[in-house]
């Protein structure tokens, strides 16, 4: 998603209203950091990943689950899954998912939301599968990574 990103923090950020920050391409910027405005909240994100099957000869089919744990509305939620292109989500196709009460998840991830989907990917070898939830609140990202493994039967 264009305009979406990670940036790294170095040093210590608690007392000022902004904080320039790089990001992978050498880029400076400003961020706003919400707790110097008097903005309070916690913001967290949870995913599971977990193998239909620990074993298998053919497809591994996995089931992802990532809930909102935090106290605030999260916005931009992601899936990525670096080896199965085909487990990763958009911040368009999180909205377009249901959550725990059948409703689509829409723009915001609200406190205690959950989503959960499957996919499924050829394994042509034993392979541990990590993916992460990304999020944002205000200026913040927050992330959780879950991994799955699978051995291919011989």
């Amino acid at each position: 998603v264009a305009g979406i990103g990670v940036a790294v923090v170095e040093g210590d950020t608690s007392n000022r209203e902004k904080t320039m920050v790089t990001d992978r391409d050498g880029n400076r910027t400003a961020c706003f950091n919400p707790a110097s405005a008097g903005v309070e909240g916690s913001p967290e994100i949870t995913i599971s990943k977990t193998s239909e099957q620990q074993e298998t000869t053919g497809p591994a089919t996995f089931t992802i689950a990532a809930r909102n744990t935090g106290d605030v509305d999260l916005r931009w939620t992601t899936v990525a899954d670096p080896l199965l292109d085909v487990c990763s989500r958009s911040a368009a196709e999180v909205r377009g998912l249901l959550n725990q009460h059948g409703n689509g998840v829409g723009f915001v991830l609200k406190p205690g939301e959950r989503f959960s989907f499957t996919c499924q990917g050829e394994a042509i070898g034993d392979f541990t599968n990590t993916a992460t939830a990304t999020a944002t609140w205000l200026d913040l990202i927050v992330e959780d990574s879950d991994d799955a493994q699978v051995t291919v039967a011989p």
